[in-house]
Protein backbone atom coordinates (compact mmCIF):
# COMPACT_ATOMS: atom_id res chain seq x y z
CA UNK A 1 0.00 0.00 0.00
CA UNK A 2 1.36 3.38 -0.96
CA UNK A 3 1.96 5.96 1.77
CA UNK A 4 2.00 8.98 -0.49
CA UNK A 5 0.94 10.61 -3.72
CA UNK A 6 2.52 13.24 -5.91
CA UNK A 7 0.80 16.60 -6.02
CA UNK A 8 -0.34 17.61 -9.48
CA UNK A 9 -1.65 20.88 -10.87
CA UNK A 10 -5.22 19.61 -10.98
CA UNK A 11 -5.24 18.75 -7.26
CA UNK A 12 -7.49 21.25 -5.48
CA UNK A 13 -8.85 19.50 -2.41
CA UNK A 14 -6.21 20.83 -0.03
CA UNK A 15 -4.73 23.87 -1.74
CA UNK A 16 -5.31 25.93 1.40
CA UNK A 17 -3.29 23.58 3.60
CA UNK A 18 0.48 23.30 3.69
CA UNK A 19 0.64 19.52 3.38
CA UNK A 20 3.25 18.76 0.73
CA UNK A 21 7.04 18.66 0.68
CA UNK A 22 9.19 19.78 -2.21
CA UNK A 23 11.69 17.13 -3.26
CA UNK A 24 15.24 18.35 -2.39
CA UNK A 25 17.65 19.28 -5.17
CA UNK A 26 19.59 16.03 -4.72
CA UNK A 27 16.43 14.08 -5.50
CA UNK A 28 15.98 12.37 -2.13
CA UNK A 29 14.65 13.32 1.30
CA UNK A 30 16.93 10.88 3.09
CA UNK A 31 19.78 8.54 2.20
CA UNK A 32 21.82 6.37 4.55
CA UNK A 33 25.08 7.41 2.90
CA UNK A 34 24.32 11.13 2.96
CA UNK A 35 23.56 13.77 5.52
CA UNK A 36 19.93 14.73 6.07
CA UNK A 37 18.57 16.76 3.17
CA UNK A 38 17.77 20.42 3.57
CA UNK A 39 14.04 20.03 3.00
CA UNK A 40 11.15 22.22 4.06
CA UNK A 41 8.54 19.81 5.38
CA UNK A 42 4.83 20.66 5.76
CA UNK A 43 3.34 21.89 9.02
CA UNK A 44 -0.26 21.05 8.03
CA UNK A 45 -1.38 24.59 8.74
CA UNK A 46 -3.35 26.94 6.45
CA UNK A 47 -1.15 28.48 3.77
CA UNK A 48 -0.18 32.07 4.42
CA UNK A 49 0.06 31.65 8.18
CA UNK A 50 3.55 32.29 9.53
CA UNK A 51 4.81 31.45 12.98
CA UNK A 52 7.31 33.61 14.82
CA UNK A 53 10.04 31.65 16.55
CA UNK A 54 10.10 32.69 20.23
CA UNK A 55 13.28 33.36 22.14
CA UNK A 56 14.54 30.68 24.51
CA UNK A 57 17.18 30.60 27.22
CA UNK A 58 18.58 27.25 26.10
CA UNK A 59 19.28 25.40 22.87
CA UNK A 60 19.42 21.95 24.47
CA UNK A 61 16.43 20.97 22.34
CA UNK A 62 18.38 21.23 19.07
CA UNK A 63 19.47 17.57 18.95
CA UNK A 64 15.98 16.33 19.73
CA UNK A 65 14.44 18.49 17.01
CA UNK A 66 17.03 17.20 14.55
CA UNK A 67 16.00 13.63 15.41
CA UNK A 68 12.33 14.46 14.87
CA UNK A 69 13.12 16.12 11.55
CA UNK A 70 15.13 13.09 10.44
CA UNK A 71 12.19 10.82 11.26
CA UNK A 72 9.97 12.95 9.04
CA UNK A 73 12.51 12.95 6.21
CA UNK A 74 12.62 9.15 6.27
CA UNK A 75 8.82 8.98 6.11
CA UNK A 76 8.76 11.24 3.05
CA UNK A 77 11.58 9.29 1.42
CA UNK A 78 9.68 6.02 1.92
CA UNK A 79 6.62 7.61 0.31
CA UNK A 80 8.70 8.92 -2.60
CA UNK A 81 10.27 5.54 -3.27
CA UNK A 82 6.90 3.78 -3.23
CA UNK A 83 5.82 5.80 -6.23
CA UNK A 84 6.38 4.91 -9.84
CA UNK A 85 9.57 6.01 -11.57
CA UNK A 86 7.55 8.42 -13.69
CA UNK A 87 5.92 10.11 -10.71
CA UNK A 88 9.22 10.42 -8.86
CA UNK A 89 10.25 12.94 -11.50
CA UNK A 90 7.67 15.39 -10.19
CA UNK A 91 8.63 17.93 -7.59
CA UNK A 92 6.47 17.46 -4.51
CA UNK A 93 5.20 14.68 -2.28
CA UNK A 94 2.07 14.58 -0.14
CA UNK A 95 1.49 11.85 2.41
CA UNK A 96 -1.79 10.00 2.77
CA UNK A 97 -3.48 7.66 5.22
CA UNK A 98 -1.59 6.36 8.25
CA UNK A 99 1.67 7.93 7.06
CA UNK A 100 0.09 11.37 7.04
CA UNK A 101 -1.46 10.89 10.47
CA UNK A 102 1.94 9.87 11.84
CA UNK A 103 3.70 12.82 10.21
CA UNK A 104 1.10 15.25 11.51
CA UNK A 105 1.98 14.12 15.05
CA UNK A 106 5.70 14.41 14.33
CA UNK A 107 5.17 17.84 12.78
CA UNK A 108 3.28 19.04 15.85
CA UNK A 109 6.17 17.94 18.05
CA UNK A 110 8.73 19.66 15.82
CA UNK A 111 6.78 22.90 15.42
CA UNK A 112 5.76 23.20 19.07
CA UNK A 113 9.11 22.26 20.62
CA UNK A 114 10.50 25.78 20.83
CA UNK A 115 7.24 27.37 22.04
CA UNK A 116 7.09 24.68 24.73
CA UNK A 117 10.42 25.99 26.07
CA UNK A 118 9.53 29.64 25.68
CA UNK A 119 9.18 31.74 28.81
CA UNK A 120 6.74 34.64 28.60
CA UNK A 121 9.20 37.09 30.15
CA UNK A 122 11.87 36.18 27.61
CA UNK A 123 9.52 36.04 24.63
CA UNK A 124 8.11 39.47 25.47
CA UNK A 125 11.60 40.90 24.99
CA UNK A 126 11.41 39.95 21.33
CA UNK A 127 8.33 42.11 20.79
CA UNK A 128 9.36 45.01 23.00
CA UNK A 129 12.71 45.65 21.33
CA UNK A 130 14.45 44.16 24.33
CA UNK A 131 16.34 41.20 22.90
CA UNK A 132 19.54 42.86 24.13
CA UNK A 133 18.33 42.30 27.70
CA UNK A 134 18.68 38.53 27.31
CA UNK A 135 22.20 38.84 28.72
CA UNK A 136 20.97 40.65 31.82
CA UNK A 137 18.68 37.71 32.60
CA UNK A 138 20.91 34.89 31.37
CA UNK A 139 23.98 35.89 33.38
CA UNK A 140 22.45 35.54 36.85
CA UNK A 141 20.59 32.43 35.72
CA UNK A 142 23.92 30.78 34.96
CA UNK A 143 24.80 31.24 38.63
CA UNK A 144 21.39 30.24 40.00
CA UNK A 145 21.37 26.74 41.51
CA UNK A 146 17.62 26.25 41.15
CA UNK A 147 17.68 27.12 37.45
CA UNK A 148 20.78 25.08 36.66
CA UNK A 149 19.32 22.05 38.44
CA UNK A 150 16.12 22.36 36.42
CA UNK A 151 18.05 22.80 33.17
CA UNK A 152 20.15 19.70 33.90
CA UNK A 153 16.97 17.71 34.52
CA UNK A 154 15.51 18.92 31.22
CA UNK A 155 18.65 17.90 29.31
CA UNK A 156 18.59 14.45 30.92
CA UNK A 157 14.91 13.97 30.08
CA UNK A 158 15.32 15.05 26.46
CA UNK A 159 18.37 12.83 26.01
CA UNK A 160 16.44 9.83 27.34
CA UNK A 161 13.44 10.55 25.11
CA UNK A 162 15.68 11.04 22.08
CA UNK A 163 17.47 7.72 22.65
CA UNK A 164 14.14 5.92 23.03
CA UNK A 165 12.82 7.55 19.87
CA UNK A 166 15.88 6.54 17.87
CA UNK A 167 15.46 2.96 19.06
CA UNK A 168 11.70 2.57 18.68
CA UNK A 169 10.85 4.96 15.83
CA UNK A 170 13.90 5.97 13.78
CA UNK A 171 15.29 2.43 13.74
CA UNK A 172 12.15 0.71 12.39
CA UNK A 173 11.66 3.46 9.81
CA UNK A 174 15.22 3.11 8.53
CA UNK A 175 14.76 -0.65 8.38
CA UNK A 176 11.56 -0.22 6.36
CA UNK A 177 13.34 2.15 3.99
CA UNK A 178 16.22 -0.28 3.43
CA UNK A 179 13.92 -3.26 2.97
CA UNK A 180 11.54 -1.27 0.75
CA UNK A 181 8.55 -2.00 2.97
CA UNK A 182 5.72 0.14 4.29
CA UNK A 183 6.27 0.93 8.00
CA UNK A 184 3.75 -0.11 10.63
CA UNK A 185 2.46 3.42 11.20
CA UNK A 186 -0.45 2.21 13.32
CA UNK A 187 2.11 0.99 15.85
CA UNK A 188 4.47 3.94 15.43
CA UNK A 189 1.84 6.68 15.80
CA UNK A 190 0.99 5.93 19.48
CA UNK A 191 4.71 5.96 20.29
CA UNK A 192 5.13 9.34 18.62
CA UNK A 193 2.17 10.64 20.62
CA UNK A 194 3.69 9.32 23.84
CA UNK A 195 7.03 11.00 23.12
CA UNK A 196 5.18 14.23 22.38
CA UNK A 197 3.52 14.07 25.81
CA UNK A 198 6.86 13.28 27.49
CA UNK A 199 8.58 16.20 25.78
CA UNK A 200 5.73 18.55 26.65
CA UNK A 201 5.82 17.50 30.31
CA UNK A 202 9.61 17.94 30.56
CA UNK A 203 9.46 21.37 28.92
CA UNK A 204 6.56 22.46 31.13
CA UNK A 205 8.45 21.57 34.31
CA UNK A 206 11.51 23.46 33.10
CA UNK A 207 9.46 26.45 32.00
CA UNK A 208 7.72 26.83 35.36
CA UNK A 209 11.01 27.01 37.25
CA UNK A 210 12.72 29.25 34.69
CA UNK A 211 9.77 31.65 34.68
CA UNK A 212 9.88 31.90 38.47
CA UNK A 213 13.62 32.56 38.54
CA UNK A 214 13.38 35.17 35.77
CA UNK A 215 10.67 37.03 37.67
CA UNK A 216 12.89 37.03 40.72
CA UNK A 217 15.75 38.48 38.66
CA UNK A 218 13.44 41.10 37.19
CA UNK A 219 12.37 42.20 40.65
CA UNK A 220 14.12 44.41 43.14
CA UNK A 221 17.84 43.74 42.65
CA UNK A 222 18.77 45.53 45.84
CA UNK A 223 16.68 43.17 47.95
CA UNK A 224 18.71 40.26 46.61
CA UNK A 225 22.13 41.92 46.61
CA UNK A 226 23.33 40.38 49.88
CA UNK A 227 21.46 37.07 49.86
CA UNK A 228 21.78 36.16 46.16
CA UNK A 229 24.31 38.55 44.66
CA UNK A 230 22.07 39.56 41.76
CA UNK A 231 22.24 43.34 42.03
CA UNK A 232 24.79 43.54 39.23
CA UNK A 233 25.72 41.39 36.29
CA UNK A 234 29.08 39.62 36.66
CA UNK A 235 30.32 41.79 33.78
CA UNK A 236 29.91 44.82 36.01
CA UNK A 237 26.95 45.97 33.93
CA UNK A 238 23.62 47.29 35.20
CA UNK A 239 20.85 45.39 36.91
CA UNK A 240 17.49 44.76 35.28
CA UNK A 241 15.80 48.10 35.94
CA UNK A 242 18.73 50.23 34.85
CA UNK A 243 19.36 47.95 31.87
CA UNK A 244 15.72 48.29 30.79
CA UNK A 245 16.00 52.07 30.88
CA UNK A 246 19.24 52.01 28.87
CA UNK A 247 17.72 49.62 26.35
CA UNK A 248 14.69 51.89 25.92
CA UNK A 249 17.05 54.79 25.30
CA UNK A 250 18.90 52.82 22.62
CA UNK A 251 15.64 51.85 20.92
CA UNK A 252 14.40 55.45 20.86
CA UNK A 253 17.70 56.71 19.43
CA UNK A 254 17.63 54.02 16.75
CA UNK A 255 14.10 55.07 15.82
CA UNK A 256 15.23 58.69 15.55
CA UNK A 257 18.12 57.99 13.19
CA UNK A 258 15.99 55.63 11.09
CA UNK A 259 13.43 58.41 10.66
CA UNK A 260 16.28 60.56 9.37
CA UNK A 261 17.20 58.01 6.70
CA UNK A 262 19.83 55.95 8.54
CA UNK A 263 20.11 52.21 7.94
CA UNK A 264 21.89 49.80 10.24
CA UNK A 265 22.75 47.58 7.28
CA UNK A 266 25.09 50.13 5.70
CA UNK A 267 26.68 51.51 8.87
CA UNK A 268 29.83 49.48 9.40
CA UNK A 269 30.93 51.53 12.40
CA UNK A 270 27.70 50.80 14.25
CA UNK A 271 27.96 47.13 13.36
CA UNK A 272 31.33 46.95 15.13
CA UNK A 273 29.62 48.09 18.34
CA UNK A 274 27.51 44.90 18.19
CA UNK A 275 24.55 46.57 19.86
CA UNK A 276 22.59 43.33 20.29
CA UNK A 277 25.29 42.13 22.71
CA UNK A 278 25.93 45.51 24.29
CA UNK A 279 25.01 44.35 27.80
CA UNK A 280 27.70 41.68 27.70
CA UNK A 281 30.26 44.48 28.09
CA UNK A 282 30.46 46.94 30.97
CA UNK A 283 30.79 49.92 28.59
CA UNK A 284 28.61 48.43 25.86
CA UNK A 285 25.35 50.36 26.42
CA UNK A 286 27.09 53.71 26.96
CA UNK A 287 29.17 53.24 23.79
CA UNK A 288 26.09 52.49 21.70
CA UNK A 289 24.16 55.43 23.15
CA UNK A 290 27.07 57.83 22.61
CA UNK A 291 27.41 56.73 18.98
CA UNK A 292 23.70 57.15 18.28
CA UNK A 293 23.51 60.55 19.98
CA UNK A 294 26.44 61.76 17.86
CA UNK A 295 24.78 60.32 14.77
CA UNK A 296 21.52 62.17 15.51
CA UNK A 297 23.41 65.48 15.76
CA UNK A 298 25.36 64.79 12.57
CA UNK A 299 22.23 63.94 10.61
CA UNK A 300 20.45 67.04 11.95
CA UNK A 301 23.39 69.24 10.97
CA UNK A 302 23.46 67.71 7.50
CA UNK A 303 19.74 68.33 7.08
CA UNK A 304 20.13 71.96 8.23
CA UNK A 305 22.95 72.59 5.72
CA UNK A 306 20.85 71.06 2.96
CA UNK A 307 17.86 73.20 3.95
CA UNK A 308 19.93 76.40 3.77
CA UNK A 309 21.49 75.44 0.44
CA UNK A 310 25.04 75.11 1.78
Amino acid sequence: MSTGTINSRDLRDSDDINDKAEVPANGAFFSSDKKAAQAQLPDYQPNGISFNIPLTLTDCHAAMRATIHQVRLIVFEIARKEMSVLRRRLTSVKLTGAARKFDESASSMEVNFVPALSISIIDSLQWNGGARLMTVLRTPLEADHEYQECLAKLKTSLLRIEKDMIRTVTGPLKKALINKKTPDFKNLSPQATRYYRDVTAACSEYRDVAESVCRRVQGDYRAHEISRGLAKCPTGGPGWREASALNDQINKLEDQVRDKGWSIWVDGDYATLDDMHAFERADGPSSVIAYLETLVKRLDEGRDRSHHGE
